[in-house]
């Protein structure tokens, strides 16, 4: 089992591979720099953010948007 620091916990943790965005970039570094604890808190703050901003996930600025609170709620950086 290969460990990892969590960028948004700071604890080691086996990372979250199969997290929602994998097969891209994002999802990748998700994968390789965040625990599935803090990915699963995210998921619960992603329809908060949502619901907050008003956004549309089918309007590419909007998921903009998201993907913003995502890499800060995470702490990615780019």
């Amino acid at each position: 089992m290969t460990t990892t620091k969590c960028s948004r916990c700071g604890n080691e943790k086996e990372p979250y591979k199969e997290n929602s965005l994998a097969g891209s970039a994002l999802g990748q570094k998700i994968g390789e720099q965040v625990c599935k604890e803090c990915f699963t808190e995210w998921e619960k703050m992603q329809t908060m953010v949502i619901n907050e901003h008003r956004l549309n996930t089918s309007v590419k600025e909007h998921r903009q948007v998201l993907i913003s609170k995502l890499k800060e709620f995470l702490n990615l950086k780019d």
